[in-house]
């Protein structure tokens, strides 16, 4: 027994040794396995949707509640909802069930009792897109021969406007988490407002490909666009109709959800009128999106369909375990968020839910139709949609009409153009037997021949990043059925890449209702980016100070040259009262010289002594009032200048100050800004900061920060660019590390050494200033380390990013298991000798 036991120690101590080498050594190489949200995705889906009576049960609480307290009672109600990552893959599996196209991929009961999410491979339905519908158009969830999913994880409610990141809470949240058009995502949408847009419109065709060839684009379907509205610098979206009533139930969801601070992946959100800058949620401001106006006009324009109630449920069943309660009770966003509504609170009586038996189909009249004029061409047919105002109105029916049949001919609002003529249509909306409203519209008819297709050529396919895309050699061309063509360029819209993102953009051309579009690559290649120098040409004014009572006046002279500068020959000049000649001049000492990044002070002799600090003289050169001009000669020369010479400001002639009168600098201290580094014979007051009355807490010393010279971008935004660039390209590809990441990768090296240094330099040995840029740096290093690949990202020494690991070659590799193989083979001899020699003894012993 002595001896089994000795055998079953000595046994036990080689396999805990071996396995803690194994471990050891798994550990080197699991230390950057992707982590993921272990969150519920139940195998058994449950399909079947709420009645009405189960869905107002769902809201108890919010009866004759309106405004924030709406919104604050529906918080208590869908908060705490279970959360999943918009980085993990098998999260991602759920769009297979809750944006499912049911009709191309239905399930059998047995499928949804033990859905397989990973291998399951159903047509989805992405937003902003029109080709959801045919299984010859649609897209799978992966497409055949495609190395990444077909679609964008879209982010309705934009990331940046309130800079919730994804890791959970707002950013991660299903109902407002959709997958969506690639073209629509990135480009028509981005991180847009939504609003119908009125200046700069741009318009974008998605990513419909060519018959059951899936992998190759023809980009033929219209997804939107984008412009800019009145009052705002921020641009907007306009999806497809189609989809406005989904995106504004989903925007309408967030500030529901995210009515208070929690923290910074659960901000507070709120939806205003216009189109807000982007700001980072706080404890005391919230994420701003809009406009809540036409958000709320879409809710009813576009009414909740059935794949909206579906899809809401499929999330609340099986997942969120939560609801969005604009989709269930559309008429509670007026309620909710329409500060002139005044009237009746949030009801959850019977019936009054979306799927109840009581719920309408709600008209609206589109009053811009009214007195409005169309021309067609014979043969050619146009759709018109109207609909009856107010939300509320019941048992309306909709009659078309039309003057003059001969001419136009209409049905459910689509107008066919019957002969050349004139005809006026009418939509009428009645209650019961009463006219409740109408509009109309003229339509003319002409024989004309009949547009089959335009062509674009000569555009070019490449543009730097940051650049103004060249138009100039694009030639549209028009191809009509009498085999006639013409040149249609001065006429056309030609819509624009967006050279401020990186790769793969899209150009619309547009004419006579005819669109085609093409490709261009946005590259680093060649991008003008603006650099700072450390140093400035010569001296300059740095300071001047005019007291508004009293001799509290001062010019300060500044070197930032970066060596000594020697003061012969400079000088300055005085110009009373709008004089050409100098009323009075100081000349600096032959003998005297500045030193770099210092000053030189030219004081009144009665200032106070607060103005006589550091190195300075006393003169009579700075008897200026105001109006007067002050010039920095060099060997005679003017080289810095406040003011005009041989004008007089009170006469309104000076540019750019705005105190005193048009011009004047009296009462004032000016400082030149940190980034200028030149003298500037012509006084140019961007250059100066502009104080009201005499400030002397920054005499003596000036603040220089190097020139900036000029370029189309800044080094930030190219990095910014880069790392939104790298994160976009790696979303997908970088967990499978298949298909063409290969190529990617070499694609993401090549734009990186593009960059200027300065934009390197982001990226090594300095703490990021932007998200994306951390993010990427973060992902960038898991990838290397993880998958041995070329660590190309060096500041501008050529300087390597020190935070990624030493690189585990395929010897290094070998050597770790040698180790582990060594020692197996040490211990397992150590026990066959100890076996044998126990052999012996019993031998003896038996002797």
């Amino acid at each position: 027994m002595k001896k089994y036991h000795k055998f079953k120690f000595i046994s036990s101590i080689l396999g805990l040794i071996v396995l803690s080498a194994s471990s050891l050594l798994l550990s080197k190489y699991s230390n950057n396995i992707e982590e993921t949200f272990a969150q519920t995705t139940p195998t058994n889906v449950n399909v079947t949707d709420l009645t009405d009576t189960q869905v107002n049960s769902y809201y108890a609480g919010v009866e004759n509640k309106s405004g924030d307290q709406l919104l604050s009672a529906l918080y208590t109600i869908i908060d705490g909802h279970r959360e999943y990552s918009y980085e993990s893959t098998s999260d991602r599996y759920i769009y297979k069930i809750i944006d499912r196209n049911w009709e191309l991929s239905p399930l059998s009961s047995a499928q949804l009792s033990n859905f397989d999410y990973a291998g399951n491979n159903p047509f989805i339905r992405k937003f902003y897109a029109d080709y959801n519908d045919s299984a010859s158009t649609a897209d799978l969830f992966i497409n055949s021969g495609a190395s990444r999913v077909s679609f964008d994880k879209e982010h309705l409610w934009a990331q940046s406007m309130g800079d919730f990141g994804r890791t959970g809470g707002a950013g991660s949240d299903f109902h407002c988490l959709v997958p969506g058009d690639i073209i629509g995502n990135q480009n028509m949408h981005s991180n847009y407002n939504y609003a119908t847009p009125q200046t700069s419109i741009s318009t974008y065709v998605g990513d419909e490909y060519n018959g059951t060839d899936k992998t190759i684009p023809d980009r033929s379907a219209y997804v939107g666009r984008n412009g800019y509205i009145s009052g705002s610098s921020q641009k907007v979206c306009e999806p497809l109709d189609e989809y406005k009533g989904d995106v504004a139930r989903a925007m309408f969801y967030m500030p529901a959800r995210y009515y208070v601070y929690i923290d910074a992946t659960h901000p507070k959100l709120t939806l205003v009128n216009g189109s807000p800058l982007a700001v980072t949620a706080s404890p005391t401001q919230p994420g701003l999106a809009g406009d809540l106006a036409t958000l709320l006009l879409w809710n009813e324009l576009d009414p909740v369909d059935e794949y909206e109630i579906h899809r809401n449920n499929l999330i609340y069943n099986n997942y969120q375990l939560n609801r969005n309660p604009f989709i269930d009770h559309p008429e509670w966003a007026r309620i909710a968020f329409d500060a002139s509504y005044s009237g009746p609170g949030a009801s959850i009586a019977a019936g009054t839910s979306s799927v109840g038996d009581g719920g309408e189909t709600v008209l609206v009249t589109d009053i811009s139709l009214d007195n409005s004029t169309l021309t067609m061409g014979v043969g050619s047919q146009h759709t018109l949609t109207a609909i009856v105002l107010p939300i509320n109105a019941t048992n309306k029916t909709l009659n078309w009409s039309s003057t003059n049949q001969s001419v136009a001919t209409v049905s459910n609002g689509v107008i066919s153009a019957v002969s050349a003529g004139t005809a006026t249509i009418t939509a009428t909306a009645t209650d019961g037997s009463a006219v409740y409203e109408s509009c109309s519209l003229t339509v003319t008819a002409e024989a004309q021949k009949i547009l089959e297709y335009i062509q674009v050529s000569g555009a070019t396919a490449t543009a730097p990043y940051g650049s103004t895309y060249n138009t100039s050699p694009i030639v549209v061309t028009a191809y009509y059925d009498d085999l006639s063509s013409e040149n249609v360029t001065s006429s056309s819209t030609i819509n624009l890449p967006n050279t401020s993102v990186l790769g793969l953009q899209t150009a619309t051309i547009t004419y006579a209702g005819k669109t085609t579009s093409y490709t261009v690559t946005i590259t680093n290649n060649g991008a003008s980016v603006s650099t700072s120098a450390n140093f400035a040409t010569d001296l300059f004014i740095s300071e001047y100070i005019e007291a508004s009572s009293g001799n509290d006046k001062l010019l300060e002279i500044y070197n930032g040259t970066g060596t000594t500068v020697n003061l012969d020959g400079y000088s300055i000049n005085l110009y009373s009262n709008g004089s050409s000649s100098a009323s009075s001049t100081y000349a600096f000492s032959s003998s005297s010289s500045l030193t770099n990044d210092s000053v030189f002070s030219i004081v009144n002799a009665g200032a106070a002594a607060a103005y006589k600090v550091g190195t300075y003289v006393e003169s009579v050169v700075t008897y200026f009032n105001g109006n007067d001009a002050i010039a920095l000669l060099k060997n005679g020369v003017i080289i810095d200048l406040i003011g005009v010479i041989g004008v007089d400001p009170s006469g309104g002639a000076w540019t750019g100050t705005a105190a005193n009168g048009p011009g004047s600098t009296l009462d004032m201290t000016l400082r030149r800004t940190q980034n200028t580094g030149s003298p500037n014979s012509t006084f140019t007051m961007g250059e100066w900061n502009a104080y009201a009355n005499q400030q002397s807490d920054d005499v003596g010393t000036h603040t220089f920060s190097g020139i900036q010279t000029s370029g189309d971008i800044t080094s930030d935004e190219q990095a910014i660019a880069w790392a939104t660039y790298f994160l976009d390209v790696t979303d997908e590809t970088c967990q499978a590390m298949s298909g063409a990441f290969e190529s990617d990768w070499i694609t993401l090296a090549s734009e990186y050494d593009f960059m200027a240094v300065s934009s390197k330099d982001a990226f090594v040995n300095n703490a990021p200033s932007n998200a994306n840029i951390s993010a990427a740096i973060e992902r960038y290093q898991y990838i290397v380390n993880k998958y041995q690949l070329d660590n190309f990202v060096t500041d501008g020494n050529s300087v390597e990013m020190t935070a990624v690991e030493s690189r585990l070659t395929l010897n290094n590799s070998l050597d770790d298991w040698h180790i582990i193989v060594a020692i197996t083979i040490i211990l397992s001899s150590t026990l066959l000798i100890f076996l044998f020699v126990e052999k012996r003894k019993r031998s003896c012993n038996s002797n």
